[in-house]
C-alpha cells in the first residue's frame, strides 16, 4: 500500500506492520497529488 501510495504522488504515513485495516481519506473519496494520506496496519 505505502509503495502505490507512493507511486501515485500521496504521502502515505503509516503505523503498524501487516494489511491496511483503516485509511484516510476513505476508499472512493477524490484526492490529489502530494497529498498526506494515513494508513492503519496491523
Amino acid at each position: 500500500a505505502v509503495y502505490v501510495s507512493e507511486l501515485l504522488g500521496l504521502r502515505p504515513i503509516v503505523s503498524g506492520r501487516g494489511k491496511v485495516v483503516e485509511q484516510s481519506p476513505l476508499p472512493g473519496r477524490v484526492i490529489n497529488k502530494n497529498q498526506t494520506v494515513y494508513l492503519r496496519l496491523n
